[in-house]
């Protein structure tokens, strides 16, 4: 995956313990 694309998906993700 592109990094916008699993950043977008971290921020979209409130479940995920990513920023």
């Amino acid at each position: 995956m592109s990094e916008g694309q699993s950043v977008s998906l971290c921020i979209g993700n409130s479940d995920n313990s990513f920023p």
